[in-house]
Formats: structure tokens, C-alpha cells, sequence
């Protein structure tokens, strides 16, 4: 058995893409002119459809000579909009956004962090120490509870992103949708919602 490098599963990574590429018959010169803003698109289209065979089947393809995913129907926001979203109380999750951590705590926290996530990409992650949140969520008269200053919410497992479709205030939940199987969901539930510097494509 030959040794593995130990930058192996960088490369795998790195190939990720070229594999991709590949698969819709492009070449290497063709590919060459994806940037990498393109092909970021095309890894967050393909993982919140399923693949890149339902990014294909849902009508939308990949051409980096034309700047990259080429949707002229918009079938790709079409399919996300037919999904049908989980539905996510304010109380069961802390809300973690790295720009607003000044804001936490002060009248002003609750509105700022809803228009931060209506419409973001976020990261599905798990604090296993997350158990007084009738506490947190009193403690200032919030109805958004943000992660403790000693939570590094960096450091927490991630099982997936999710995309907050949208925010009811009335009934104070997130519809979310994430490509991430119910059952996994289920044995092990996502209770922090982390807001990254990912854009939607």
C-alpha cells in the first residue's frame, strides 16, 4: 500500500470542482475561465438542489465563457421557492452573526439580526450546552436569542448550511431550507444558527 500525502484530502477538495466541470463536458481551457466567485455559485446551487444532477434537471447549466451558472428561466430560484421549508421557533435556536456581536443585549439586537438573516445563508450548527434558553431569551426582554460570550460559535460542529427563506415575526420562527436529511435533523438538532460572509449566488 502505497503513503498517502498528507495533502490528499486538500487535493480531493481542490478536484471537486474540476470534477464537476468535467462532468458537463467542458474543457480544460474552457474551465480555466471559471473564477472562483463562479464556482462558488455552482458548489452552493448544486449542494442546496441535491447535486449536480438536480441543478442540471431543474433546467440550469453551467458554462464558465458566459460568467458561469447560465439560468435564463430562473429555474434554480424557482425550485428553492417550491420547497417546502422547516419551520423554526426563535426559542429553540441561539442566532450567532459576527458583525452584530456589539449590538447583543441592547434594544436594537432583535431588529438587526432579523434583517441580517432573512435571506442568508447560515450554518446549522450544535452547542451541546445550550439548556437554559427560557433564561437567555428573558434575560433582556428578547424574543432572539444570541449565543453567550463564551460560546465560541466558530468552533461548533456544523452539520450543514441552511438558507432562512424567510422570517415570521407574528408567530416569531425561521422557515429555513437545508438539503439535510430529516432523520439526521432529528438524532441530532441543529440549535445555533450561525451567519457567515457566504452570499447567495
Amino acid at each position: 500500500m502505497s503513503p498517502v500525502p498528507p495533502n490528499a484530502d486538500a487535493n480531493k477538495q481542490g478536484d471537486a470542482s474540476t470534477d464537476i466541470l468535467q462532468s458537463t463536458g467542458v474543457n480544460n481551457t474552457a474551465a480555466s475561465l471559471a473564477s472562483t466567485g463562479s464556482l462558488r455559485a455552482l458548489r452552493l446551487s448544486s449542494y442546496f438542489l441535491g447535486g449536480y444532477k438536480h441543478l442540471l434537471d431543474s433546467g440550469a447549466n453551467f458554462w464558465p465563457a458566459s460568467g458561469g451558472i447560465y439560468d435564463p428561466h430562473c429555474s434554480v430560484a424557482s425550485t428553492l421557492a417550491v420547497m417546502r421549508p422547516y419551520c423554526v421557533p426563535f426559542h429553540s435556536v441561539f442566532c450567532f452573526v459576527p458583525s452584530l456581536v456589539e449590538y447583543c443585549g441592547t434594544l436594537q439586537a432583535d431588529e438587526l439580526i432579523l434583517k441580517s438573516l432573512n435571506g442568508s445563508i447560515v450554518g446549522l450548527c450544535h452547542w451541546k450546552g445550550a439548556t437554559h434558553k427560557a433564561d437567555a431569551r428573558n434575560q433582556h426582554g428578547s424574543v432572539v436569542q444570541t449565543t453567550p460570550p463564551h460560546v465560541n460559535a466558530y468552533l461548533l460542529p456544523c452539520m450543514g448550511l441552511g438558507i432562512v427563506r424567510g422570517i415570521d415575526r407574528v408567530k416569531q420562527c425561521f422557515y429555513i431550507l437545508t438539503p439535510i436529511a430529516p432523520n439526521r435533523l432529528m438524532k441530532n438538532p441543529p440549535n445555533v444558527l450561525v451567519r457567515g460572509l457566504l452570499q447567495l449566488p
